[in-house]
């Protein structure tokens, strides 16, 4: 509820285009605090990591050729399966709803819990996601979180991420999908993760200043996040295709049965 009120705040700050055309931008914004807001103890671990040196600003848009109700039924369906499509990993059973029952609308609210880290480094993820529909547009609304009854193993990271997906009806059969997001760099339970310890889990800066080697791990980000979002829209519209060949062979099966 927090980031749907300060959806617009977020949206209009980012630099989305006026026209429809796709768009894509990452920024890194300079962090001089080590709180954190979402979990606050991160920054008073005893090993003193509390230094939060940036965080990734990620604005993207395009335009998919489906109506709204199904864009916003595919933008669901994708985000619980990007990371299986990026990392070929299965996290089916990893993902629960969390609708009140009996209510109308299902699949609203959604927990997920992701292993996305590699045989040298975990890196943990529990996040939730939220759907708002308005009468010509929905919003997608996903966030990590930090969850008492899974508690962030000794040695594992996360990250911390809010991520607003807006989606804008253009006409019956085409819908505008806006993405506006921050990362900040891997956090543990002590604290955030300093840049030279994360540039050697990225293998980048080996041998090199701090300096150089924090400036190698934004720039490594930076093309990360770009090769996924160019992905994210493939992935969006191969979802969709599927949720309209599954929905023509359901109207198909129920059509021969009534036949």
């Amino acid at each position: 509820q927090h980031m749907y009120y300060n959806m617009d705040h977020a949206m209009e700050e980012a630099p989305f285009p006026n026209l429809t055309d796709p768009f894509l931008d990452i920024s890194r914004s300079d962090l001089s605090t080590g709180t954190c807001l979402w979990h606050p103890s991160l920054s008073l671990g005893s090993s003193g990591r509390q230094t939060m040196d940036f965080e990734l600003l990620v604005t993207q848009q395009f335009v998919v050729e489906f109506p709204l109700a199904m864009t916003a039924d595919g933008v669901w369906a994708a985000n619980r399966t990007f990371a299986q499509f990026v990392l070929k990993q299965d996290f089916a059973t990893n993902y629960h709803d969390l609708t009140p029952k009996g209510t109308e609308d299902s699949n609203d609210v959604e927990y997920a819990q992701e292993e996305v880290g590699t045989a040298t480094q975990r890196m943990s993820l529990n996040w939730i996601q939220g759907r708002f529909n308005e009468p010509h547009r929905t919003a997608i609304l996903v966030k990590t979180i930090v969850d008492d009854a899974f508690p962030l193993a000794e040695n594992a990271w996360t990250m911390y991420f809010h991520h607003w997906i807006v989606l804008y009806q253009l006409t019956d059969s085409t819908t505008l999908v806006r993405v506006q997001y921050t990362v900040h760099q891997p956090a543990s339970a002590d604290g955030f993760v300093p840049l030279s310890q994360v540039a050697q889990y990225r293998r980048v800066g080996m041998g090199t200043t701090d300096d150089v080697a924090a400036r190698l791990v934004v720039e490594r980000d930076i093309r990360s996040h770009t090769q996924q979002r160019q992905l994210f829209p493939i992935h969006l519209n191969n979802v969709l295709h599927s949720l309209t060949k599954h929905k023509l062979e359901t109207t198909g099966s129920s059509v021969e049965m009534g036949r």
